[in-house]
């Protein structure tokens, strides 16, 4: 069986798939949770999984988001550019 990880807010998740495909079953829960206006990340998927948005639609929350991190952004460029919601 394979598995993969999901985040929502402070909520984890084990999403696991016996037959099928595990790309489906997390796009189909991901699709269900944006209807109800939530967002999801994926924490982990096995390495045989094909890419994955690991944020997936964040919707109007992108531009927030990039004026925390340019706020937060340190001399030294530590915030790990590419890596967060949007590609913040």
């Amino acid at each position: 069986m394979e598995s993969a990880d999901v985040c929502n807010g402070t909520r984890m998740a084990a999403v696991g798939r016996q037959g099928g495909s595990l790309c489906g079953a997390l796009q189909a829960l991901r699709s269900e949770l944006q209807r109800a206006g939530r967002i999801t990340g994926l924490a982990h998927r096995p390495e045989k999984m094909p890419a994955f948005d690991v944020w997936g639609n964040a919707g109007d929350a992108v531009p927030l988001m990039k004026a925390v991190e340019a706020a937060a952004r340190s001399e030294k460029n530590y915030a790990d550019p590419g890596r967060f919601v949007g590609g913040i």
